[in-house]
């Protein structure tokens, strides 16, 4: 990957956590490589790229059809953060 500090995989499922949307592809795209990148500030994550990485992974083992308590309580921990709520909420992350 070119620039891994900048830039994170186009990934679907992490554009849908974090509730990134724009009209057009590059919008997108550079929209949701903005919004990882406040992402590897906050937690203090390496690149851009390992974040998405890490958001896709966490995504993917707290998804059905797993379940269980570990899985539960780890979505709920996600969910109830308020950096994390904050950040789904911001004008910036769902304005187009």
């Amino acid at each position: 990957m070119t620039h891994p500090d900048r830039f994170g995989v186009f990934s679907t499922p992490v554009v849908n956590l974090l509730y990134v949307n724009r009209a057009k592809t590059v919008d997108l795209y550079t929209a949701l490589c903005d919004e990882l990148s406040r992402w590897k500030d906050h937690f203090d994550i390496a690149s851009v790229a390992q974040t998405e990485m890490a958001l896709w992974a966490f995504n993917k083992l707290t998804s059905p059809p797993l379940h269980g308590a570990d899985v539960e309580n780890a979505r709920r921990e996600f969910e109830s953060d308020v950096w994390i709520q904050r950040r789904l909420s911001a004008p910036a992350v769902a304005s187009p």
